[in-house]
């Protein structure tokens, strides 16, 4: 039987324990300006992240999905910034869309067509970020005040939708979801990027696309249960999975990674369904890591870029098989289990990385069949990632495209060969990715 998703009982445990307390002080302001009304609720919401964000980025970013419903939609966007930290376009933001009246309240609702925003001011009067926080807090911030209305009857969906300023949502993205069977915890989009007009910035930010996809068809040819892109600008989750993982993660980056990965432990993910997501081509400088510094590096040296060796991959598929045994009961650890079935170097870095001996543990501890959940929730997307690295370090180093191109998991891979453009390269990818259920 499918669990209900929409749990009270989970939500209000989270709202009472481990959301923001920015939310409650939010809520109660919005409260007094009489800017909530259960009477006229809002269909959806999207919780969008800005830092030295424009104006005019986030009204390209909410301009198709405006126009898809009757039912008014609800923009959450975090206005963030460091603490004494001067911002010319935060101050540019808040004042285009709030107003004079706005300045000290923390919060102010601006209604405009069929998608109200709402300003979270995290940025000034005392408001900012530590230097430690960075966009993982500002999602969380934006998602507990999403949830928040949820709860208080103010937003009838069930749904939290994230995305980014550089990021446009089609008409039926919302929509989507709504259709998703009630098992799946959430749902990570389709996308592409969309050029900028400045062809060093496109073709990096191409090149890195098609690492991405590199890397998730990688993980799918392993069977890895994480093999889904970890893009913020694309995620949607339900309120009491949310909840239940305790919502987002605060950290500087990676965030998107780290609140798929705990999702994934509770149930399965929907992927690659639905209208593409269009995120613009741009330099950023955001984030300590992830797509701007990536398309930074690959403006300095476009070849720089190197992809995971696919015998990496294919010794993390011999792993997760050996792993599935073990969890039905069709393999036990013995003194040579790990040797006799793998290959040495790969038993070289799970035994440095001690991964031997935690499914030792786990064998011990459990029995089929909860031996195998509790084997796929310890071996999780983090850890994944760790093996993988440690095979790059000790076994196979990266390698350049043109040998990367031999990876048994790209089919068609001679048609990819005779294209030049990375664009292409994406698109053709793209299609190698299918409609996958990481269930």
């Amino acid at each position: 039987m499918a669990r209900l998703w929409h749990d009270h009982v989970r939500i209000d445990k989270y709202l009472r324990g481990y959301a923001d307390p920015r939310c409650a002080h939010l809520v109660e302001e919005l409260r007094r300006q009489e800017a909530l009304s259960s009477e006229r609720p809002w269909g959806d919401v999207v919780v969008v992240p800005a830092r030295e964000e424009s104006a005019e980025q986030l009204e390209m970013c909410i301009q198709k999905p405006a126009a898809r419903s009757a039912e008014r939609s609800l923009l959450v966007v975090v206005v963030n910034g460091i603490e004494g930290v001067p911002s010319h376009e935060n101050s540019r933001l808040q004042a285009r869309w709030c107003g004079e009246g706005a300045q000290g309240k923390g919060v102010w609702l601006h209604r405009e067509g069929d998608f109200d925003r709402m300003i979270v001011d995290c940025s000034s009067g005392g408001r900012g970020f530590l230097p430690r926080d960075g966009v993982g807090l500002a999602r969380k911030i934006g998602a507990d005040l999403a949830l928040s209305l949820m709860r208080g009857g103010w937003v009838r969906d069930t749904w939290i939708h994230m995305t980014d300023a550089d990021a446009s949502l089609s008409a039926e993205h919302f929509d989507a979801a709504k259709g998703v069977r009630e098992e799946f915890v959430a749902r990570v989009a389709r996308f592409c990027h969309v050029p900028s007009g400045d062809s060093q910035v496109d073709d990096a930010t191409w090149s890195y696309e098609r690492w991405l996809r590199y890397f998730v068809l990688g993980l799918r040819f392993a069977g890895s249960q994480y093999a889904h892109h970890s893009i913020g600008s694309l995620i949607s989750v339900r309120a009491g999975a949310y909840a239940a993982v305790r919502g987002v993660p605060r950290r500087q980056a990676g965030e998107d990674f780290y609140l798929l990965d705990k999702l994934r432990k509770i149930g399965p993910i929907l992927c690659n369904e639905g209208e593409r997501v269009r995120i613009a081509a741009r330099r950023s400088s955001r984030v300590p890591f992830g797509t701007g510094p990536a398309v930074e590096a690959l403006m300095t040296d476009p070849e720089g870029r190197m992809y995971p060796d696919p015998r990496g991959f294919t010794a993390l598929r011999s792993w997760i098989s050996l792993l599935d045994r073990l969890g039905r009961g069709e393999r036990t650890p013995s003194d040579s289990w790990l040797r006799d079935e793998l290959d040495d170097r790969l038993v070289g870095c799970l035994s440095r990385l001690g991964y031997d001996a935690s499914v030792e543990g786990l064998c011990r501890r459990y029995k089929p069949p909860v031996l195998g959940r509790q084997i796929r929730t310890w071996f999780d997307g983090l850890r994944t990632l760790r093996l993988l690295h440690a095979l790059r370090d000790d076994c196979w180093p990266d390698i350049p495209w043109s040998s990367a191109l031999r990876a048994d998991f790209l089919v068609g891979k001679r048609r990819l060969q005779a294209l030049v453009c990375s664009r292409i390269h994406c698109e053709a990818m793209e299609a190698l990715e299918g409609r996958t259920l990481a269930e």
